[in-house]
Parts: structure tokens; sequence; C-alpha cells
């Protein structure tokens, strides 16, 4: 695994839970933002509600953290993380997760934000191997806001027996929503993710289109419905990560490291926006020319690529 990023540069402190139950709880939202950072958050074992690593709320953030090896049984969701009505993640590495349900990495329940995360290696044994998202209306019909921002989710895998041809459709992101329930989906990489150990043929449903915000994201496979006009256009990738053409030119996704090399399509091909942040996951700048780069990372140019 690609060890270069910040939140690896100092996280001595690990929380391990030793498979006994979910290594941190936030029962209730805070009135004040609390944040946990420089964690490695890894051994979760959840049985009796969602999130095996973690589970957040309101004002709860994880920044610069690992979340690993954890687990949810009883089919429950949210094999890393469970976010809800507010819960956050930051610039976080959340990989090698299980969930007995949906949402290997990562399941958000109404309100939720990540950002500049890497979601990678997780397994769901029902769908969306990597975030199940989950929106509903409250009870004064209040709309719902789930932020994904420059987030690389890549190669998780849903190993539900016998999937529908609609589930097979959200191996990498599943969501589930109501006509109150919206989006901010800008500027990520869905690449590679897997049904039962095959690379499947569309990434993420079509529901995710529906009332959002859908700007400057990376597909493999077939784009959902809604994502391919006007400014909605999207970057198609190749399933090769080394093609000419439309290849992610990560520097060795097999052994967990989804920078780019300075071939790759996700380069410099969005504006810059406020929720983009002013570091990527390595810390480096994240405006580094005009536009910046899609997923997690930003390619960092010397007069050498150029």
């Amino acid at each position: 695994w690609n060890e270069d990023f910040t939140a690896q540069t100092e996280h001595a402190s690990i929380l391990d839970a030793n498979n006994s139950g979910r290594v941190l709880n936030q029962p209730a939202g805070f009135s004040k933002l609390t944040i946990w950072d420089n964690f490695t958050i890894q051994g979760g074992n959840a049985s009796d509600n969602h999130g095996g690593g973690a589970s957040l709320q309101a004002n709860g953030r994880l920044e610069n953290c690992i979340i690993e090896y954890n687990k949810t049984t009883n089919s429950k969701t949210g094999g890393g993380c469970a976010l809800t009505n507010g819960g956050q993640l930051y610039n976080c590495v959340i990989r090698k997760n299980t969930a007995d349900g949906n949402g290997g990495g990562v399941r958000t329940w109404n309100d939720a934000t990540i950002v500049n995360c890497l979601i990678a290696d997780n397994t769901a044994n029902g769908t969306g191997g990597g975030i199940y998202i989950q929106q509903h209306a409250n009870n004064e019909g209040t709309s719902k806001l789930a932020k994904i921002i420059h987030c690389t989710i890549v190669n998780n895998n849903q190993t539900k027996s016998e999937p529908t041809d609609a589930e097979k459709t959200y191996c990498g992101i599943r969501c589930d929503v109501n006509a109150k329930a919206d989006q901010l989906f800008v500027n990520n990489v869905i690449w590679g993710n897997k049904v039962n150990d095959v690379v499947g043929d569309q990434q993420m449903n079509d529901k995710i289109v529906n009332y959002n915000t859908r700007t400057g994201n990376a597909f493999h496979g077939t784009v959902p419905s809604g994502y391919n006009s006007g400014a909605n256009a999207q970057v198609s990738l190749s399933q090769n990560n080394t093609d000419a053409d439309k290849g992610p030119f990560f520097k060795d996704p097999s052994n967990g490291d989804y920078s780019m090399t300075y071939q790759s399509k996700l380069i410099d091909q969005k504006e810059y926006v406020a929720e983009s942040g002013s570091v990527d996951l390595a810390g480096n700048s994240r405006l580094v020319n005009e536009k910046v780069d899609l997923g997690c990372y930003e390619f960092q140019w010397t007069k050498t690529h150029k």
C-alpha cells in the first residue's frame, strides 16, 4: 500500500477494538465541531448497529485517519464507518473493511460529508462495495444533503449472492434516496469496482443523479443516465489503467497507490471549487495549475514533466 500521505506521517495513535466491538462511537450529535485527527482505527466489529470502525453524527469528524480492517455483522452496513445526520470524513483512507450488509467502506444516512478520501479494497456482502448512501427527508420535508467531493472510490467489491441486474450496477456506490434528498457529487473518481470479483459494467446506480449537482467526475464503465450532458459531462475511463486514451494511469493500484503519473486522464480536468480544499490527501497543493485533478490526489507538475 502507498504510505505517502499526510494521515500516515504522524499516526502514532492506534485505536484497536481487537474484534470485540466498535472502535469509536458518537452516540448523538454535538453542538460544536469535534475532530479526531491522525488516528488509525482498526479491529472494529459491530453487530448491534451500523459502522464497524466508527459511527459519527452531527459535528463529529475524522480527519487524516486510516480506517482499516473493521467489519459489521448481522446484516449491518458501513464496514469501515457510518455517518449519520452530519458525520464527516476529511483526508482519510478507508480500506480493507467488510460489511455484512451494504456499504463495505462507508454508509451515510441523511446529511454527510466525505472530502479528499481514498475508499478502496472494501467488501460488502450486500451491495455498494465502496459507499452506501441512504437519504430521507425529515418530518418537515427538509432536504438532506450528502457531499462527496474529490474522493477516489476504487477496487471495492460486492459479493451478494445472485445479484439482480439492477444490483450489479452499483458495485462502487449504491444510492437510495427519496424526492427530498440531494447530493453534491463533484470531482470524484469511480473505477475498477467489482461484482463478485469481476469488474462491473456500471459502477454506481442511476438514483444518485436525482436532485443533485454532479460535475467533474470520472467513471469506468457505463455512466449513469443524466451524467453526460452539458455542464454535467463526465470523464470516461478505460478499465485498462494504462490505456493511452482513457487510462487513469494510477502509479501502482495493485499495491494501493492511486496517485497518478503524468499521462493520467484525471489531471487538470475541472475548475477549482471551495469545497476542494487547499491540499490533497498527500498534503500537496490542490491548485497546481488553473484547473484541478479528479480524485483525492493532485499531480505535482515539474519542469521534467512539462
